[in-house]
């Protein structure tokens, strides 16, 4: 649900999203109403030809592509199946139903047809990840598969014509489409004689992207970085190959990516958008960027680029199981995964810190595994790299507490917010013991789905954490943007005592609802204090928790709850130093991939005075 938004709130958060920020947006939005933006008066064409060649020498001794050999390219949430008959770039799988505005100017289409439901799974097709595992096995000299990706960039040029429907509508969809195209053609080994339809798609989309940077700047979020890092690539090629536009193109897209890798990434490496997939699509995007750079043999970017970049390098290194590469499904999650060079699954984030790791910091950061194919095809060479090991990390920037020790880790999310925060997870716990995922976050589902649907999974009740008296902490008042944020009041400093590690924070929302959680990590136990008053009447703790209701069994004896899994060693228990005047094991739901959901367990308890409740888990 959408909250009410006063005058004082209203001037607190333009102050908080920074009027330059605000201006930016607004002026955009108001060029393409009123008619008066360049961008919608540029032209462009494409040629009905064929894209890529044949390459010049068959790598046969590289790595087998099994969504090749599958016959299926695995989307986070789309399976894309590979045939000579190219896809239908407006049908929405999910709601079947297709866009009937291809000959409409991108302009003219609104942001969230509510005939088509969300537009993502169509953007997501057209993002043209599938690229990467066709030029790959062209590369090794398979004919058919060099025919499929030549018919589908064809089709899919006559089917989207500049700059007509949905899938011209957003520049970084735009961008990535000229990320995977460059990829794309180094990996076939034609980014020195492009062919001249080549050429014509990538200036198509580079005058579609440059003209609305401004907007993307004014996101604060991978919006910019991506367009940026697509004009400087596209622009770099571009040059290389004889056209002097490129050299203007390359140049605003260094100019600002360097000022938005200093201003979107924190001291201690937080992204702006406090989300773990956004995270890596940052840091996938400028890890091409500097790759590229090298490629071309253009100057080096700033000083601070490359210690931002060692940064945010170390942060997703830090927060990633070792073990699964999976990590805390924190913050606002669509799906996206550019460049899939490996054969990792969508939720193994081990491929992006290995190259990030490799490319700034000439370090790596796990040994032999699947992760290490994209080296093979990057002609990057790691043998003799010292491998590393995830520390713990306060990343006080952004509000992440990461503690680990030899078999688990956990992640304390607490509010810090530079930027627009996008989910009520105020002091969010997240666990893991020895790579299970055992208090899990609920995700974000969709951005345009059934409303309940979408309010749950952004409110306080899909997270490890308090809710006061029903109320969420942060009023939502629109699809993407929430008022009132709360700012951490109180914190424990981070300590380490025998084994244990420990750390503290707490808040207090705009109804007098305070909320401090300490957290203690050793080698088999965790145990965590909630201290909660201000509240009015009532106050509920949730932890979502891994496998099914049936794999636990819950006991109540003397006002301690005691929770035992039924197919490992794991025990919780939690008491309260008031009565618990209800509890329950009920089903929750969590979101892994965009569009889908699961059904989980979660322990629930209530209490109605002023409290502290104990939490330990035991392995």
């Amino acid at each position: 649900m959408k909250g009410e938004l006063n005058f004082f709130s209203l001037v607190k958060l333009i102050k908080d999203l920074g009027f330059i920020s605000i201006m930016r947006v607004f002026f955009y939005k108001a060029s393409i109403k009123y008619r008066i933006n360049r961008v919608l008066y540029i032209k462009a064409e494409f040629l009905d030809e064929d894209i890529f060649s044949v390459s010049r020498e068959a790598k046969r001794n590289l790595p087998e592509v099994n969504s090749w050999i599958n016959r299926n390219i695995k989307h986070s949430y789309l399976d894309i199946k590979i045939s000579y008959e190219a896809p239908v770039w407006f049908y929405q799988a999910f709601t079947n139903k297709t866009s009937l505005k291809q000959n409409l100017h991108w302009s003219r289409i609104p942001d969230f047809d509510p005939e088509l439901g969300d537009i993502k799974p169509l953007w997501d097709l057209s993002r043209f990840d599938w690229i990467i595992p066709l030029s790959q096995q062209a590369s090794k000299g398979d004919r058919e598969a060099l025919a499929i990706l030549n018919n589908w960039i064809r089709d899919w040029q006559k089917k989207n014509p500049p700059y007509n429907g949905v899938n011209w509508k957003c520049g970084q969809e735009a961008s990535i489409r000229v990320i995977h195209l460059i990829v794309g053609a180094y990996i076939l080994g034609q980014l020195d004689r492009p062919s001249q339809p080549f050429i014509q798609l990538i200036i198509a989309h580079l005058k579609r992207i440059e003209p609305t940077i401004s907007y993307a700047i004014g996101q604060n979020n991978n919006h910019g970085t991506s367009e940026a890092t697509a004009l400087y690539i596209g622009g770099g090629f571009l040059e290389k190959n004889g056209h002097h536009i490129g050299i203007q193109w390359r140049t605003t897209g260094q100019l600002v990516l360097e000022k938005l890798v200093k201003k979107l990434i924190g001291n201690d490496g937080t992204f702006s958008q406090y989300s773990l997939n956004y995270h890596r699509l940052m840091l996938d995007t400028i890890s091409y960027c500097e790759f590229f750079r090298r490629i071309f043999v253009f100057p080096a970017f700033s000083k601070i680029f490359y210690e931002r970049s060692i940064l945010a390098t170390k942060w997703l290194f830090s927060i990633i199981d070792v073990d699964s590469g999976d990590g805390p499904n924190i913050g606002a999650n669509d799906g996206a995964r550019i460049i899939p060079l490996s054969n990792c699954s969508y939720r193994d984030y081990r491929p992006t810190v290995q190259l990030a790791m490799a490319i700034f910091k000439s370090e790596l950061a796990y040994s032999s595994g699947a992760w290490n194919e994209q080296f093979k095809w990057l002609q990057i060479d790691i043998q003799d790299k010292k491998i590393l090991q995830p520390k713990s990390l306060i990343a006080d920037d952004g509000g992440f507490a990461i503690l680990r020790n030899a078999e688990a880790f956990l992640c304390l999310r607490y509010p810090r917010f530079k930027f627009r925060p996008s989910q009520n997870d105020l002091l969010h716990l997240d666990l893991w013991v020895r790579g299970k995922n055992i208090f899990k976050d609920g995700g974000s589902f969709s951005y345009n789905a059934d409303p309940k649907l979408v309010s749950y999974f952004g409110s306080i009740c899909a997270h490890n954490s308090i809710q006061f008296d029903y109320h969420e902490p942060m009023d939502k008042i629109s699809r993407f943007l929430y008022a009132n944020w709360v700012k951490t009041d109180w914190i424990s400093s981070y300590t380490e005592l025998d084994k244990c590690k420990s750390y503290g924070v707490g808040y207090t929302d705009r109804f007098g609802s305070m909320h401090r959680r300490k957290v203690k990590l050793c080698n088999n136990c965790l145990d965590v204090t909630d201290e909660i008053q201000g509240f009015k009447s009532t106050a509920t703790l949730r932890w979502r928790l891994s496998d099914n209701i049936t794999d636990w069994q819950l006991s109540f004896i003397r006002n301690e709850i005691q929770l035992k899994s039924l197919i490992n060693t794991l025990t919780i228990s939690i008491k309260c130093s008031q009565e618990i005047i209800s509890y329950s094991l009920e089903k929750g739901w969590e979101s892994l991939y965009y569009l889908k959901f699961d059904e989980i367990p979660v322990i629930r308890l209530t209490v109605s005075k002023k409290c502290v409740i104990s939490t330990t888990v035991n392995w």
